[in-house]
């Protein structure tokens, strides 16, 4: 039985980030082309074609666009929030101690 976030990315659940008071726009690519997608936030992660399996988008990108208000050097507003969420696979090496729980750093 698939667990609460497989479950989440398999029905197509998105967190919904703002900042400023304005929702986040989702950017997703294609082979062919670039789509901005104005949608409630973004996909929590993707099922790959090759394998049926889920995955959890592990970063993001943030793409933030102001312009000053005008007659107001001080102030400014948020006109564009962009989240173009991706996964990278990590790979960890385990390193043992005599003395304390094991220890787990990134490969390089």
């Amino acid at each position: 039985k698939p667990n609460k976030m497989v479950r989440a990315i398999r029905q197509q659940y998105h967190n919904n980030w703002i900042v400023d008071n304005l929702n986040s726009a989702s950017r997703t690519e294609t082979d062919d082309n670039e789509v901005t997608r104005y949608w409630q936030g973004f996909p929590l992660g993707f099922v790959s074609d090759d394998d049926d399996k889920a995955y959890i988008h592990n970063h993001v990108n943030l793409e933030i666009s102001y312009h000053q208000v005008e007659d107001r050097k001080d102030k400014f507003r948020i006109v564009k929030f962009v989240v173009e969420p991706f996964s990278i696979k990590h790979t960890y090496e385990r390193e043992d101690s005599p003395t304390e729980a094991p220890i787990y750093k990134l490969k390089n």
